[in-house]
């Protein structure tokens, strides 16, 4: 259920274009490459029924007009080199827990980048973390972080499809910092944390 989505292979080594029901509607032209996560270890049956199909569309997994309610796209770089994002998606009727269709694990495990559920968190670092609208002004959402504990790296806002007058704070549990990712980004800069970074939270909140 953590992976109801598919994963279009960009083939540029960017990684993976995720879609699922929090984006709109896309369409694989022939020839596209694409994976389906299965629970088993084995085999399991995939039916791609006349019903899935069309001849009118020229959507793809090229990155272009995907549109939501209101999403906000965290990015973690390395110096200017882009490692890995993850996206926050609100939407009425969503819920804090799993929403199969909406929320969606991580292609990869160990990505440096997830996130996790506010709610009945299965162990499954996410890549798309879905949720209510209501939880838009006081959500705390846990953030891991795979990355070496000597490395540098910054954390900013790429897109920021949400309510004005919204904040999002980055807070760093084991430095005891609170950044406002509105107005900079969250540094880590070596030798800040002999310890290593591997879990920080992000808050999102109301302007007081």
């Amino acid at each position: 259920n953590s992976y109801v989505a598919i994963y279009g292979y960009d083939a540029d080594g960017s990684g993976y274009t995720v879609y699922n029901q929090s984006t709109d509607a896309t369409y694989i032209a022939p020839g596209q490459g694409f994976f389906v996560a299965s629970a088993s270890t084995s085999s399991d049956d995939v039916s791609f029924t006349e019903a899935m199909q069309t001849t009118t569309g020229t959507d793809d997994f090229a990155i272009g007009d995907i549109m939501q309610d209101y999403e906000l796209i965290l990015k973690l770089y390395e110096n200017d080199t882009e490692i890995n994002h993850t996206r926050f998606y609100f939407k009425d009727g969503l819920n804090a827990y799993l929403d199969p269709g909406y929320d969606a694990g991580h292609f990869d495990q160990q990505a440096a980048f997830m996130t996790r559920l506010l709610e009945d968190d299965e162990g499954v670092g996410l890549v798309i973390n879905a949720m209510g609208i209501e939880n838009i002004n006081d959500a705390v959402i846990p953030v891991v972080i795979n990355r070496a504990a000597d490395s540098e790296f910054r954390i900013s806002i790429d897109t920021f499809d949400i309510f004005p007058g919204i904040n999002v704070y980055l807070e760093d549990n084991q430095n005891a910092t609170m950044t406002l990712l509105n107005d900079e980004d969250f540094l880590m800069i070596k030798g800040s944390n002999s310890t290593g970074l591997n879990k920080i939270t992000k808050q999102i909140g109301s302007k007081s």
